[in-house]
């Protein structure tokens, strides 16, 4: 099993391959014997490296050749050297090109990027376990963490790659040392340039995998044909038009209008499918509503100025921002199930009925007012849909059949008042229950309740209770020091685990406390009490 690395995409046509085959082409240029870079035995340490070219005869070469500066002409240079063309004998984690007297040498053509070859993380486990021989585990910081991460990866494999490494480690031995400090060269380099050190720039990095070659001949005949239709349809239009005048102007025979037509072969034919198809979409376009722009952005002034004091960004909250203080008053006070909310709070119910049912203790506040009408089973009903919608695909025939017994069957307990066209399409459908059988149904109680009991609440004794206990926090003016020492008592936060039982054991006692009484089964308990 290959395991591919967050810099290994597996992409199949790698988008850059047109422009990489360019760059290829001027690599060979300064390969060439006689206009080529001249290249020259080098020493390095105490070994002559063959076929060494300096930095700064690459960068003149470059200037030269393709009539640039040296500032462009280093960044070029720095290009290659980063794509793996050329590599580095001295500084090898550094894939920039110096104009000066550094010493590289050009990548042979097998580790070149048109050659797709894939970095698999088996080769380089190998070539790291080679590393770890030959420098006896003194690896560089980075390629430690990689040799561990393949390691621990790769365990089922790991020795037969160590297996490989000893004999590629002693087949490179038996080299002539020249020849073996090229070859290590060569190789750190490809890996360098595949597999670089974490928090550096790759220029092997691709983006999304293409699953169209843009080398075929089907796609660049398709291109073609599309700039055929964009550029040259005007102009075939005009020439039939000549043509056709000419034609009965008596002056062209109509044997020569006739290719002129042929050529129009690859056209859509306009069939009757194809009008009805076209008389359909602009119906739907008439239909669509449509907004002056006056009145749109009255509509958007109108919910700035609603929500102005609510944007976080442009209002301070109140008491203060916790992230800045490491003082939780502000989540404390803005709890879910807080007993008395803020007036900032409160105030946002009035703003629409999608945020009071939004807000867990709006919706506590407004069951409280419903029960007082008796109207509660609308709620529940609406709650009950959301968690049909929500919750989990395993037990959603159980929901379903427990919301069509308690709402929606003839004499059910919360038996909701919906019209008979809504009421049957939902009784159909909860026969095969999917996420949204019931969507007709809830929006239809949402825009009951809209448009009716949330203007009663905000006029209701109830909504005005909560108004007046609703707490207004005055804001904290924490010093230096009492910042300092908010954060040193800083505590961590309790468990999401923790948090999400607590909210589902509250979900279960207002679900049995809200779900519907059972007059015989409550006076058979009295009964045998007695």
């Amino acid at each position: 099993m290959t395991i591919r690395s967050d810099r290994d995409h597996g992409q199949r046509y790698r988008p850059r391959m047109s422009c990489l085959k360019k760059v290829e082409a001027i690599v060979v240029q300064m390969q060439d014997p006689s206009t080529g870079v001249k290249g020259s035995d080098q020493k390095l340490n105490v070994t002559t490296i063959p076929n060494a070219i300096a930095g700064q005869d690459i960068v003149a070469w470059i200037a030269k050749h393709m009539s640039m500066d040296n500032d462009e002409a280093g960044s070029f240079g720095t290009m290659l050297v980063a794509y793996g063309y050329i590599y580095p004998l001295q500084d090898h984690k550094k894939l920039v090109l110096k104009a000066d007297n550094s010493l590289y040498r050009f990548q042979t053509p097998y580790f070149w990027p048109v050659q797709k070859w894939k970095a698999e993380d088996m080769d380089y486990a190998i070539y790291l376990a080679k590393r770890n021989i030959r420098k006896k585990g003194s690896l560089d910081a980075y390629e430690q963490e990689e040799y561990n991460k393949l390691h621990k990866w790769l365990n089922n494999k790991w020795d037969f790659i160590v297996m490989q490494a000893k004999e590629q480690y002693h087949a490179g031995k038996a080299r002539v040392k020249a020849d073996r400090v090229v070859f290590d060269c060569q190789e750190r380099a490809f890996w360098i340039v595949n597999r670089p050190p974490r928090n550096t720039h790759s220029a092997m990095d691709y983006g999304m995998d293409r699953h169209v070659d843009p080398n075929i001949e089907e796609v660049t005949d398709s291109i073609q044909c599309l700039y055929y239709v964009s550029a040259g349809l005007l102009s075939h239009l005009q020439l039939v038009q000549n043509s056709v005048a000419r034609v009965q102007d008596g002056s062209q025979n109509r044997d020569h209008i006739t290719p002129i037509l042929a050529s129009f072969h690859w056209l859509p034919k306009k069939t009757v499918d194809y009008y009805r198809r076209i008389n359909i979409y602009t119906q739907q376009a008439i239909m669509r509503s449509r907004v002056k722009s006056s009145v749109s952005l009255g509509a958007m002034v109108k919910y700035m100025t609603t929500f102005n004091n609510h944007d976080p960004l442009l209002v301070p909250c109140l008491p203060s921002n916790p992230w800045q203080t490491d003082d939780d008053t502000y989540w404390v006070l803005n709890t879910p199930d807080v007993e008395v909310p803020t007036k900032m709070r409160v105030e946002r119910w009035s703003f629409s009925f999608y945020e009071l049912l939004n807000d867990p203790r709006g919706r506590a506040d407004f069951k409280i007012f419903l029960k007082k009408e008796f109207s509660g089973e609308n709620l529940a009903f609406w709650e009950a849909a959301e968690e049909l919608k929500w919750g989990a695909a395993a037990s959603m025939s159980e929901k379903a059949s427990q919301i069509f017994k308690t709402f929606l069957a003839p004499g059910a307990p919360r038996w909701i008042n919906i019209d008979g066209r809504t009421m049957g399409l939902t009784v159909k459908g909860l026969e095969h229950p999917h996420r949204d059988v019931l969507d007709a149904a809830q929006t239809h109680i949402f825009m009951l309740m809209k448009k009716d009991t949330f203007y009663r609440y905000l006029k209701s004794p109830v909504y005005k209770d909560i108004q007046k206990k609703a707490l207004s926090p005055a804001p904290h003016n924490f010093s230096d020091a009492q910042l300092e020492q908010n954060m040193r008592n800083r505590r961590p936060s309790l468990s999401p685990i923790i948090t999400y039982q607590k909210e589902q054991e509250e979900k279960a006692k207002a679900a049995a406390a809200a779900g519907p009484v059972d007059i015989k089964k409550l006076m058979a308990n009295k009964l045998d009490r007695k």
